[in-house]
């Protein structure tokens, strides 16, 4: 596989971050936002776009290090809601407890010294699947959690919800939340044809294919999509190879995926190796896929 044939799809998370958490594409993100959310155009005025990564507090100790948050777009309103956006693509089966700690971790981080509970801001977050089911006790492809009392239909506040959005589910005969649809439609896609036929949809929509054909005739992007997936592959086989030889105990993969988020973040190679129990020559290693 070299970088002239490997298949780039919006569905890819350096493809996705690209267009949607690009300051300089909020129309793209906004629209996505106002069909999932149905806020109005006020809301949306003031949206600023916050750099996401893998964050990990100073404070925390070692034995909470795995517990970091991924988010590919992370976003604020004009009222100062706080919206987080991940796409998921690999299957996890932690997913919805992965989430919920997400969202309170966020919630959680707005209370500084001197703040009061009364300044807290809701907290919204968003998970786009593209390739597994995450929701399987029923066949929508829309969900909304919240706190909320079933029994005597009572809802507790306004400061979480979280949303699951499920592209195996889409519905074949769209009969309400058809922006929505057309932008799950685009970012599933897993072909020339479907991408381009998305362009016709929405003005929005038209910008954002107009951004992945940009991106994907990139050569400098393309060698970066390619490094990463090679960069995957590698660590795939560093597990089996561990798993195998019986080298390294307990979740490898684990260990490794959190490792690669310490890197990025520029912390020292000797404290990944104190936190993960991986060798620093491991590290180093997995540093040069970076």
């Amino acid at each position: 596989m070299t970088n002239e044939t490997i298949e780039i799809y919006p569905s890819d998370d350096l493809v996705f971050k690209r267009i949607f958490g690009d300051k300089r594409n909020t129309n793209v993100l906004k629209s996505l936002l106002k069909s999932i959310l149905n806020f109005d155009d006020d809301e949306l005025s003031k949206l600023e776009i916050i750099e996401s990564s893998s964050k990990i507090d100073k404070s925390e100790n070692e034995e909470e290090v795995d517990k970091i948050t991924i988010l590919d777009v992370k976003c604020t309103t004009k009222s100062g809601k706080i919206i987080g956006i991940e796409l998921q693509v690999a299957r996890d089966t932690t997913m919805r407890s992965r989430v919920l700690y997400s969202n309170a971790k966020t919630l959680v981080q707005q209370l500084k010294k001197g703040s009061k509970y009364s300044d807290l801001k809701e907290v919204i977050t968003i998970v786009i699947s593209t390739e597994h089911v995450i929701i399987k006790e029923c066949n929508d492809y829309k969900y909304c959690f919240n706190f909320y009392d079933a029994e005597h239909k009572i809802k507790l506040n306004n400061l979480v919800r979280i949303y699951f959005l499920e592209f195996q589910r889409i519905p074949e005969e769209i009969n309400e939340d058809e922006d929505l649809i057309n932008w799950l439609k685009f970012i599933g896609s897993k072909s020339e044809e479907e991408i381009k036929k998305m362009s016709t949809k929405s003005p929005e929509l038209k910008e954002a294919v107009s951004l992945y054909e940009e991106l994907i005739g990139n050569d400098g992007f393309r060698e970066e999509v390619w490094k990463r997936e090679e960069a995957k592959i590698r660590v795939k086989s560093m597990v089996y190879d561990a798993k195998i030889e019986g080298k390294i105990e307990g979740k490898i993969e684990e260990k490794i995926e959190i490792a690669r988020e310490m890197l990025e973040d520029g912390l020292p190679v000797e404290k990944i190796a104190k936190f993960t129990k991986l060798s620093i020559e491991e590290i180093k290693n997995l540093s040069k896929e970076l």
